[in-house]
């Protein structure tokens, strides 16, 4: 049976660590990143699901791995670990992941049976190491991003606080909640001192913003409890708190990014509609629904006044450029602007999953622009459209970055993630990037201005063919395509001393940095070479052409998700204030496939009972021990609902249940 396309080739998992290794250099490394570090995230799950194709798996299902390059004077080194969240922990002994599989959750075909089985497995299983010395506090395998702030390296994903990591050799520290959810109260799990709905307060989205002026954090806090979102704005130095406050919503949505200017933040309430409740309407549990429409919240940065509510045609939005200010004569701010990755329909996420998809028809991400004014009355019950709206190029653009120092501001130049053929949902095919593209945005959305406005016609319609052949020099898109059979990941930008925010003509003097893999290491089943590595370029953004440097390394990086550049001065600045985190050593295949350690001779209910209430007593709080026998009976209720569909499907049934721990 063939592999998974996402356990395969590039995107199969390694199971190599490397510390800083000395790696080769072709070129000439730049002075601008000496002492800093390329770091990226990305999945890379412990247990690979067996049975090919048809096991369910999600690339963005695993568990996290840092890969990254320290750069000194002409020198480079290489280190690459995965992340020792409490997932990972709790999953070593385990023959099967701890979690459900995202595919699980969004796939059509799931049935609740099913569904109600690997749910209850997950409750289970992370109950029982509640009687360990390591109890699973975090849902969070933390494998989309990392980012530096308030001298802490933190890598993230959406179900879970952030985790801190220390730099250079990519240890991990431990959770770091900044006392978002609930001040004074650290993470403690599901029955911690922070309750249920503590536990649920400290996910943070995978994408938070750095004012790179004020030096704050941005962060969102969504899940499927109500207010379903929460906002936090961070001080420079992690803390105190300057604000943390809910944002009410109709319904859950699964929201990946949103976007700051220097004066608002920008929600994505967009037709994503995530929580158990969609079960009951006979829907998965992430669920695009094409009958809401889209909404854009203006929330002022520190909430002094009303949000305003934009709405457009529905989309999905996994990843925004950047958002600024425009104002008035009078200096007043009187529109924000918005860059983003739009799709017009959830396609992504069903690809990622080697799902069918639910269109047939294509759907490139496009550089989408949106202005929304702010002359509008914030307190008018109906929500207001965009003044504008529209793409700025026709081919697919994914995986977005610009200088830093402009993250909130007015950046002439975006870069971006394509292809020569395709785009990023059809296949396993359409993930690979195989072209870096940079776009004149203040050219191309003056041109789109001019024009009649809300048109959704691309401002620029030629083809990628047409943008590679243009040997215009002052062309507002310039293309770079990697050789034949190599493949890029997603890039960031390093700025060299010439840079200044506020000259546009220097918005492109820097270098993108990405790791690149040669697919003529592949094996004919597509299986990947003994033996196979990656290099990293540096690729001059002034020219889009020239790779002033190629660093070997010593092992393969896998196609992953989002990196980030630390200077020198930030790795010096870290805070030592609390131990590194280890990793018991590898357990043996008897040891994982054994029951984990707490559960006397199976799940007995005299074991479970234990296991839930004893949390609940040991806290002292009455409130938690309600909620713990209560959700004890949530559990025995949905086990009987499991074996009796089981019996009524019977063999089949069971067949497709698979069982195991």
């Amino acid at each position: 049976m063939p592999a998974h396309p996402y356990l395969s080739g590039n995107f199969a998992p390694t199971a190599h660590e490397h510390p800083l290794t000395a790696c080769s250099i072709t070129g000439t490394l730049p002075p601008s990143l000496s002492g800093g570090q390329y770091i990226r995230n990305g999945s890379n799950p412990l247990h690979t699901p067996k049975g090919g194709e048809e096991r369910p798996y999600h690339w963005f299902d695993g568990d996290g791995m840092l890969c990254g390059v320290l750069f000194g004077q002409g020198e480079a080194w290489f280190v690459n670990r995965l992340l020792v969240t409490d997932v990972l922990l709790a999953s070593e002994g385990l023959a099967a992941p701890l979690l459900p599989s995202i595919t699980t959750l969004v796939s059509p075909t799931t049935s609740l049976p099913l569904l109600t089985y690997h749910i209850l497995r997950s409750l289970l299983l992370a109950l029982s190491t509640h009687l360990t010395p390591s109890p699973l506090r975090s849902l969070s395998v933390a494998n989309t991003s990392i980012l530096f702030h308030a001298r802490r390296a933190l890598a993230l994903c959406e179900s879970g606080p952030p985790l801190e990591v220390r730099l250079p050799g990519l240890e991990t520290v431990g959770w770091q909640t900044f006392s978002t959810h609930r001040a004074g109260k650290s993470l403690g799990g599901l029955s911690a001192a922070g309750g249920l709905l503590g536990f649920f307060r400290s996910w943070t989205g995978a994408h938070p913003h750095t004012d790179p002026v004020t030096g704050e954090l941005l962060l969102l806090h969504s899940s499927f409890l109500p207010p379903y979102l929460r906002y936090t704005v961070l001080s420079p130095h992690g803390t105190p708190v300057i604000l943390s406050a809910p944002i009410p919503l109709r319904q859950p949505k699964m929201m990946h990014d949103f976007a700051a200017s220097a004066s608002h933040t920008v929600i994505l309430d967009l037709p994503l509609v995530f929580g158990p409740m969609n079960l009951l309407r006979g829907r998965p549990v992430l669920y695009y629904d094409r009958t809401l429409r889209s909404r854009f919240g203006l929330v002022p940065r520190y909430m002094q006044a009303e949000t305003r509510w934009f709405e457009d045609d529905p989309c999905v939005v996994f990843h925004c450029v950047n958002a600024w200010d425009t104002v008035d004569q009078a200096g007043e701010v009187d529109a924000v602007n918005l860059l983003c990755c739009r799709f017009q329909s959830d396609a992504l996420v069903f690809a990622a999953g080697n799902l069918p998809l639910s269109s047939t028809v294509e759907d490139p991400p496009q550089l989408h622009y949106y202005r929304f004014p702010l002359s509008s009355p914030a307190l008018s019950p109906q929500a207001h459209n965009p003044s504008h709206s529209f793409p700025l190029l026709s081919i697919p653009f994914e995986f977005p970055c610009l200088p830093p120092p402009l993250s909130t501001r007015d950046s002439r130049f975006v870069f971006g993630c394509s292809m020569q053929h395709g785009s990023f949902t059809p296949a396993l095919q359409g993930a690979k990037i195989d072209c870096l593209v940079r776009v004149d945005v203040r050219a191309l959305i003056a041109r789109g201005l001019a024009r009649k406005h809300g048109a959704y016609t691309p401002v620029d319609a030629r083809s990628m063919r047409e943008f590679i052949a243009s040997t215009d020099r002052d062309d507002p898109v310039r293309v770079f395509c990697l050789p034949p059979a190599h493949y890029a990941s997603e890039p960031s930008f390093v700025p060299l001393p010439s840079f200044t925010p506020s000259s546009p003509s220097t918005h492109a003097d820097g270098h993108l940095v990405f790791y690149v893999f040669d697919e003529r290491q592949l094996l004919p089943d597509g299986s990947v070479r003994e033996g196979a590595r990656s290099e990293l370029w540096v690729l001059d953004a002034r020219d889009m052409a020239t790779v002033v440097a190629r660093v070997g390394l010593p092992g393969r990086v896998p196609y992953g998700l989002h990196g980030t550049f630390v200077t020198g001065k930030e790795i010096t600045s870290q805070r030592l204030d609390r131990p590194i985190r280890h990793r018991p050593q590898s357990r043996s295949p008897q040891q994982r496939h054994a029951k984990p350690s707490g559960c006397p001779r199976g799940w007995s209910a005299h074991w479970l009972v234990t296991a839930v209430v004893k949390d609940g007593l040991a806290k002292g709080d009455p409130v938690e021990l309600l909620l713990a026998v209560l959700g004890l009976l949530q559990i025995l209720l949905g086990l009987g609902l499991v074996v009796g569909s089981y019996l009524n499907e019977g063999a089949e049934g069971g067949g497709r249940f698979g069982m195991e721990l």
